[in-house]
């Protein structure tokens, strides 16, 4: 697929989720 892992781009989501929820 992409060239990011799953793992980063899992790790990614979450941070976006965090600055979201700020």
């Amino acid at each position: 697929m992409l060239g990011i892992s799953e793992r980063t781009l899992y790790r990614h989501l979450s941070e976006l989720q965090e600055k979201e929820n700020r």
